[in-house]
């Protein structure tokens, strides 16, 4: 390869053989393949089971891309698709479904948090020693969203007045390499720490919009931090029905409708059962409430629908019979 480079008012003529600059672009493949096979374990997704593999990027174009990809992949990515064309047709689906064009009807897309989003905490070890500024998270990274997770957390000591709540974003577990966002203090009643909970909910949009939301339970004090990825871009008015529209994801999965008619209906059948299928109840029970409790999508869809089979199967052996 040659080419010819212009500095100043004076011209130089260069030359490089294609095995030289793939060895001095074999630092940037090396950072390119970290990105794509942590995605790959974040989705839990095979390669096998990805039906096309799109570049995208005029970078794409270099023979050295195809060929990581492919190695990567275990199959040629497509060529007859425009590298830089893909980039502007994306953002203008995605700005069609945001906009809920008709157009886009039948099409399902899903977003997903980019970051993961916690809050700073500290913790005692067994020899009583405290550690300071240590990563919580909330929301990981690469969840389904818009979403909403619930935790509980305590003051680190008795009878303390304030719990500071930091928040942050990123994947170090500790915050001093993650991204500062903002703060809420909150007065706490003077009582012993394990029974001082504060109940800290994140709700987290497509358009970037965070909110924080505290509770103390010992005096039903609540606290609200709204942090936006484009501070100003939203009026105080939309934001606030951005947020109301969220309202139905507040509700821990524990608690909607569907999943306590499904626990009241196990619960119903195992009084009508007894010795195996009590036990098979039992166990799938314990399953679809731990996964209640991770309040993640993902788990919580194949508890339910391994639950669900089976009370349908016991429900149909207690059928009756036709006349």
């Amino acid at each position: 390869m040659q080419t010819t480079l212009a500095i100043g008012e004076r011209q130089h003529d260069w030359s490089i053989s294609e095995n030289r600059f793939e060895t001095l672009c074999a630092p940037l493949l090396a950072r390119l393949r970290a990105p794509i096979e942590r995605a790959m374990r974040d989705s839990n997704t095979r390669p096998q089971e990805l039906d096309q593999i799109v570049l995208v990027g005029g970078a794409s174009r270099m023979p050295m891309v195809s060929r990581l990809v492919a190695r990567l992949f275990g199959r040629l990515p497509l060529r007859h698709i425009h590298p830089d064309q893909t980039v502007a047709l994306g953002a203008c689906a995605l700005a069609g479904m945001k906009a809920r064009d008709v157009a886009f009807r039948e099409i399902v897309m899903t977003d997903v948090c980019p970051y993961t989003l916690g809050v700073e905490v500290s913790h005692t070890d067994e020899h009583k020693r405290i550690h300071h500024g240590l990563f919580s998270p909330l929301i990981e990274r690469n969840t389904v969203i818009p979403t909403s997770r619930v935790s509980s957390y305590s003051p680190m000591h008795d009878f303390q007045e304030v719990l500071q709540l930091r928040v942050f974003q990123g994947e170090s577990p500790e915050v001093a390499h993650n991204v500062f966002l903002g703060q809420l203090e909150l007065p706490l009643p003077p009582k012993r720490k394990d029974d001082n909970p504060v109940h800290v909910r994140f709700t987290y949009d497509v358009n970037g919009l965070l909110e924080v939301h505290a509770h103390v339970v010992a005096t039903g004090v609540e606290k609200q931090l709204v942090i936006e990825q484009n501070p100003g871009l939203l009026t105080p008015q939309q934001i606030r029905e951005r947020l109301d529209a969220l309202a139905a994801l507040k509700i821990h999965p524990r608690d909607q409708q569907a999943n306590l008619a499904l626990l009241a209906r196990a619960a119903r059948l195992y009084e009508e059962h007894t010795a195996d299928a009590r036990r098979e109840i039992g166990s799938r029970l314990l399953t679809f409430k731990a996964a209640l409790e991770t309040q993640e999508p993902r788990q919580i869809e194949p508890a339910r629908r391994f639950l669900d089979d089976l009370l349908d199967h016991l429900d149909g052996e207690a059928a009756p019979l036709s006349p």
